[in-house]
């Protein structure tokens, strides 16, 4: 029989708090039954509640022509954050968009590159073979992508809670930095490095580790550049809508600017509309024909609907650039203040009390000394003469039907 430790580390504290997250089960559950999926042992339960080690990972990402994600890059830290795998990786196939701007990696880099994903596999497989706990935000992302299910994770996305955002919300790496570690891990703009996206991971752990952050945090809204303020956001666009066809559900006439805007991930993609103006943004948003919703960070969206001329029928989100006045409606007070008692009543207030006074005195004043209380019940010793009559007449026909049987018995 398998002995269990009577103590969890805080490190697998962390890993059952990822676990009980609202949103593990739907991103965590993957298809590992697939072709190419590795399913990582976590080694013995026993060893495995007090384990402690822990490793970082991070991924970048290209789109491919068949309209799939192939990791192009991997990084991978240990807590002293040393870098234990710093690799780029051959997708072995067509790239459609290599997302230079947001992954760093060009066509360029790739030149030469033999390293493959099962290569990455194996590598990750030596190093999680004694059950390692894996870092990583928004981590079911980078596993996805790798092939990979495992099972002793932490998300960084899932160990804090949040005083302003919904309980499902997933704040960016960038945000959380900003408000557990104090500093941004990138700049507005500019690309992501998969090593420092790693090492902040980590850093968060760490941080929590020490710190415990058990209370809600206040994540800050995310600055809106002004040329942000009249664009809207088309999201969750499946890939095979042409995003020049978006122009049909607006009024106006947006811009849409997909070399510089759009956004590829998997089998959907977004983009931003651009307007001449605010009134024109708040004007075409609130003609759209769509259910009002919001996405996880509070932002206001409608879930629109598009048929297009050859029958066919899709559906995206629409939302607003700017937050507007959500973190009032979202937001959660720390302390409640204690009640005070206020020297001068209000004049209703105090003339409610008067006449609640005067209705009491009125009460009590004609009330009788002694309430009456309801008479016990007591036997009549002579009954009534009409019950008694009753009586008498019930006992004559008793004995006259009594008298008729016995004469047709004879």
């Amino acid at each position: 029989m398998t002995d269990f430790p009577d103590e969890v580390s805080p490190e697998q504290k962390l890993v059952q708090l990822t676990g009980e997250h609202p949103e593990y089960r739907k991103h965590y559950c993957f298809p590992s039954y697939q072709e190419g999926w590795k399913v990582l042992r976590i080694g013995e339960v026993s060893s495995l509640m007090s384990s402690s080690a822990m490793l970082a990972i991070d991924c970048e990402m290209v789109l491919c022509s068949d309209g799939t994600e192939a990791v192009v890059r991997v990084c991978v830290v240990d807590d002293k954050l040393k870098a234990k795998l710093d690799i780029l990786v051959n997708p072995s196939k067509a790239i459609a968009d290599y997302r230079t701007q947001i992954t760093g990696v060009s066509k360029k880099d790739l030149e030469g590159v033999t390293s493959s994903l099962v290569d990455v596999q194996k590598s990750l497989k030596r190093m999680l073979s004694k059950g390692n706990i894996l870092i990583g935000h928004s981590l079911h992302r980078d596993l996805c992508v790798l092939k990979i299910d495992y099972s002793q994770v932490i998300d960084t996305a899932y160990i804090f809670k949040y005083a302003n955002l919904p309980t499902t919300a997933s704040p960016s790496l960038n945000s959380l930095c900003k408000a557990i570690l104090g500093y941004s891990v990138r700049e507005e703009g500019e690309p992501h490095d998969c090593l420092k996206d790693a090492e902040a991971a980590m850093n968060l752990v760490l941080v929590k580790l020490k710190n415990g952050f058990n209370d809600p945090i206040e994540i800050a809204a995310s600055s809106v550049i002004e040329s942000d303020v009249v664009k809207l956001l088309a999201h969750r666009i499946p890939v095979y809508l042409p995003c020049q066809e978006l122009c049909k559900i607006f009024s106006g006439n947006p811009n849409i600017d997909d070399k510089i805007d759009s956004r590829i991930r998997g089998e959907f993609y977004s983009t931003c509309i651009s307007f001449n103006d605010v009134d024109e943004v708040e004007k075409a948003f609130e003609e759209l024909d769509g259910q009002k919703t919001k996405d996880s960070g509070g932002r206001l969206q409608k879930h629109v609907v598009l048929k297009r001329d050859n029958g066919d029928v899709v559906s995206f989100y629409v939302r607003k650039m700017v937050y507007g006045s959500w973190p009032k409606q979202l937001e959660v007070p720390k302390n409640r203040p204690e009640p005070t008692e206020d020297p001068e009543p209000k004049k209703e207030h105090a003339e409610g009390v008067q006449q609640k006074k005067k209705r009491n005195n009125f009460m009590r004043d004609n009330e009788d000394p002694e309430p009456k209380r309801r008479p016990e019940p007591t036997l009549d010793p002579e009954p009534k003469k009409d019950h008694a009559e009753g009586v008498q007449q019930k006992k004559k026909r008793s004995k006259k039907h009594t008298d008729k049987e016995n004469a047709s018995v004879v």
